[in-house]
């Protein structure tokens, strides 16, 4: 699970837009936000779901979405359209 969820992390670093709000997310209001939802979800996965996998894990598949939604949260764009 581990691996995925590094994947999943890598591959959303990578998307344009997501380097060019970096500066801001690393705010530590950025780091705060982000630590904790990474921490919920994996929290909640190992409480309820220890055995699943990332594809079927209740909360860890959320993965992506997760990050998608911080992501869209420090868009250089954002409330621009």
């Amino acid at each position: 699970m581990a691996g995925q969820v590094r994947r999943e992390v890598l591959a959303h670093a990578d998307r344009p837009d997501a380097r060019t709000s970096a500066a801001e997310a690393r705010t530590q209001e950025g780091i705060a936000l982000q630590t904790s939802m990474m921490a919920g979800l994996i929290s909640q996965q190992i409480a309820n779901e220890p055995d699943a996998s990332f594809e079927d894990g209740r909360f860890i598949r959320l993965l992506p979405t997760v990050l998608e939604m911080f992501y869209q949260h420090y868009s250089p764009t954002r409330g621009n359209s």
